[in-house]
């Protein structure tokens, strides 16, 4: 016996049929239903060992042993072809039927929805669980199960269940929220959207961040990240609040306070945007200056326009601390291009004119100066810089005196500044000592705690930023915390809605700080710039984004953020302004941080 296949209309009209037979027998059955003209064509071409019909028509062998095999395989083809359609018809209902029209139509550099969240990068991130570092808070805690699943399978691209462990996750944290959770949450909300056909791919657009994760104090890198999740959480849920149609990706990446990790994270986020175009459209970082010196130019040749909400050197400063290290190195360029460089926060100089306003009003008679600095950091030596170019006008220059903190003994730092104290020209009322660290690591953490011990508040201590930590009034006994001054960029009152909203959302009693302010901004910055492009041209461009960032004008978390369209500080922030904390201790109390009087 013999299986028939389907017949097929041979002359076309419809009045004859023959059959695709796997067998002689089958064929036999069949051929009486060949029309005449057909056999006696066959017959014709070839009369050799001809086999007898039913009708007395003859059909060759060799018909049967060269032409027959290869129908044969053509049907064999047509079934194993119907049945891959078949697998694939059942494969991931959740898949739209658009995404390979999309990405061949609107996207045609990029082959699959997947590369918005690239898994086979070093650096870049949507919050996977990788096998390398994983960017999580608190570090040293291990995952909850929903979370690990949440971001395993994130990485392997089931968004479905990434969003209902990572959603799970983040409702079951009691208190001191993630922040990288809250960003891997939202990035695998947006790719179920696409994945799902609910959001058209050109309508996510992406921005990244970079942050000391591997290599400072862990509260550094958790605060850049909460106002930037924050941000990110508010827009992308409350969308149809803000009559916006497209929702925010963003990639994260640890720079581990190092410039050449700094500069290959750029090169990282040039090859993602080399191969896509939903590119990533802002870059939010450095911390440091000493990360930023480095990408400055990179980012201009990118054309992604960068800002920082932590890294305050001057531009000056940073322009001469570019032209020594490539004169040291016998580069040919030394120009910094700051033409897509911005920034949420003040600079060294806005810092030290809140100092020298202090001094001025509180009449204070200083002789001489004491500045602890770090020649090896661009920040602590633009910090030291401001300072000498301020107090020159009133204090001559041999009685400024630079002691450097590049690796130095905590124990030789006390018995620098013990010899300072007992010279009988310096006391407590002509003698300042500025202590300006650089973008702080964990080894700096006894160089601050030698230097204020030994000081015991005997001659006016002030500090930058860095000196500051959550947890410096717990670090030091009450007798130390004297006559010291602390100077901070946007200090919110206890009062502030804001401060009452931020540790609601994030269940925490922490105190709302500069980073979490700034880096709250600077993802607000980058929204708006991108919401006016997707407005007036459908697609937003580098160029028009930079315009759109300098004409930057709205009331944000930090005050009114407002950008210098021209001149020398062309993309700084307009109108920075510092403030000046101390310790406040009770006698029998606690102590707290208390805001001075701005002058």
């Amino acid at each position: 016996m013999g299986l028939v296949t389907h017949k097929i209309d041979v002359d076309g009209k419809g009045k004859g049929k023959s059959g695709v037979a796997i067998s002689i027998e089958a064929l036999e059955k069949i051929w009486p239903e060949i029309p005449a003209s057909i056999s006696r064509k066959i017959t014709r071409e070839s009369l050799k060992n001809p086999i007898d019909s039913t009708h007395g028509n003859k059909i060759p062998k060799w018909w049967l042993t060269h032409f027959l095999p290869y129908c044969l395989f053509f049907v064999f083809l047509l079934v194993i072809y119907q049945k891959i359609l078949d697998i694939f018809k059942k494969i991931d209902t959740n898949q739209p039927q658009n995404i390979s029209q999309n990405n061949s139509e609107n996207n045609p550099k990029s082959k699959s929805i997947y590369d918005l969240c690239p898994t086979e990068f070093q650096f870049l991130t949507c919050g996977e669980k990788e096998q390398g570092i994983t960017i999580n808070f608190p570090v040293n805690s291990a995952f909850s199960t929903e979370e690990r699943r949440g971001r395993d399978e994130l990485a392997k691209r089931n968004y479905k269940q990434a969003v209902e462990y990572l959603k799970e996750a983040w409702e079951g944290e009691d208190g001191d929220k993630d922040p990288s959770l809250l960003i891997a949450l939202n990035n695998a909300k947006v790719m179920l959207d696409i994945q799902q056909g609910d959001l058209p791919r050109n309508q996510v657009y992406a921005i990244s961040v970079a942050i000391p994760f591997s290599h400072t104090l862990r509260y550094v890198s958790k605060n850049i990240l909460r106002g930037i999740a924050w941000k990110q959480e508010e827009f992308n849920n409350k969308s149809d609040d803000n009559n916006e149609d497209w929702k925010l990706l963003v990639l994260m990446a640890d720079d581990s306070n190092d410039g050449e990790q700094a500069k290959k994270i750029a090169d990282e986020i040039g090859t993602y945007n080399s191969t896509l175009d939903n590119p990533i459209l802002g870059f939010i970082g450095h911390y440091s200056s000493r990360a930023t010196i480095n990408v400055i130019n990179k980012y201009h040749k990118l054309k992604i326009n960068q800002i920082t909400p932590s890294a305050t050197s001057t531009r000056a400063d940073l322009k001469d601390t570019y032209k020594k290290v490539f004169k040291s190195e016998n580069l040919s360029n030394s120009q910094l291009n700051f033409s897509f460089f911005f920034r949420t926060i003040g600079t060294t100089k806005e810092a030290m004119d809140a100092v020298r306003k202090y001094i001025d009003n509180e009449n204070l008679e200083i002789k001489n100066v004491i500045i602890f600095r770090n020649s090896t950091d661009v920040f602590s030596l633009s910090s030291s810089s401001e300072a000498k170019k301020q107090l020159l006008e009133r204090i001559q220059k041999d009685n400024i005196t630079e002691v450097e903190l590049f690796q130095k003994n905590p124990l030789d730092l006390r018995e620098t500044l013990k010899r300072y104290k007992n010279n009988p020209l310096r006391n407590e009322t002509n003698t300042v000592i500025f202590l300006f660290m650089g973008a702080y690591t964990e080894s700096q953490r006894g160089q601050v705690k030698a230097i204020i011990e030994e000081n015991k508040g005997d001659f006016l201590l002030i500090g930058n930023s860095p000196v500051y930590t959550p947890d410096f009034l717990t670090k030091f006994d009450k007798s130390v915390l004297n006559n010291i001054i602390i100077r901070r960029f946007w200090e919110p009152s206890e009062s502030d809605q804001k401060f009452k909203n931020f540790q609601s959302f994030w269940k925490t009693e922490d105190y709302l700080i500069t980073r979490i302010g700034t880096s709250y901004d600077a993802t607000e910055m980058f929204i708006r710039a991108i919401s006016q492009q997707h407005q007036s041209v459908g697609t937003p461009t580098p160029e028009g984004i930079n315009n759109a960032l300098l004409n930057t004008d709205f009331i944000g978390m930090t005050g009114k953020v407002k950008i210098i369209k021209d001149g020398p500080n062309k993309g700084d922030r307009q109108g920075a302004n510092f403030y000046l904390i101390k310790p406040y201790c009770e006698e029998n109390g606690e102590c707290r941080w208390m805001r001075l009087n701005p002058y």
